[in-house]
């Protein structure tokens, strides 16, 4: 009997170690992982491309890509995923006139804020790409379109329009924690 109870206590004992044991994390080069600790409902120090050990029962870790990103405005409404494709922007010159325009915003997540980007947009439908990147460079290129007429902004080339956008598009993403990496008119037309 008393060896049968000691071979129990070995199992119990075997299968606490097993609840403590630790579960490998691999966080490719391209990607920095934010650590949610589930105890405390607190973001923890993001873990860097690597190995990483934690613990899978007071610890989740959500996965962010840092490579660049493209978002496309295009002219056609079929161009792919919503999370990284949106319909041409629609925006009224100064005199009036719809135009449609074509752009390409390619970005991408600054490291150090993630905490931040994952605590404003994790769990958002459509996450941060569709519900911030989107609505604010359309906002942007509506505001920059209504300050031309359509003669105008017709007139000037895509770059210089993609010049004028970068900064402001640039500080505006900087301050919620991603890199402008560029901006890309493709095209301008009236509607």
């Amino acid at each position: 009997m008393r060896l049968w109870t000691l071979i129990v206590l070995a199992m119990v004992l075997a299968g606490c170690e097993v609840i403590e044991a630790r579960q490998q994390v691999i966080i490719r080069p391209d990607e920095i992982g934010v650590v949610l600790n589930t105890e405390t409902e607190q973001l923890e120090t993001p873990l860097p491309p690597g190995t990483h050990t934690i613990d899978p029962l007071r610890q989740q870790v959500t996965f962010y890509p840092t490579f660049v990103q493209n978002y496309l405005f295009s002219g056609r409404d079929d161009r792919g995923d919503p999370a990284t494709a949106a319909p041409a922007i629609t925006a009224t010159t100064g005199d009036g006139r719809p135009v449609s325009v074509s752009l390409s915003v390619v970005f991408r997540i600054n490291p150090a804020e993630v905490n931040r980007i994952h605590s404003a947009w994790f769990g958002t439908p459509g996450d941060y790409r569709a519900g911030y990147i989107r609505p604010t460079t359309r906002l942007l290129t509506r505001t920059l379109i209504s300050t031309y007429t359509l003669a105008e902004v017709t007139a000037i080339s895509p770059l210089q329009l993609a010049q004028q956008m970068t900064e402001p598009l640039r500080q505006e993403l900087a301050d919620n924690g991603f890199i402008l990496e560029r901006v890309d008119v493709l095209r301008v037309q009236p509607d």
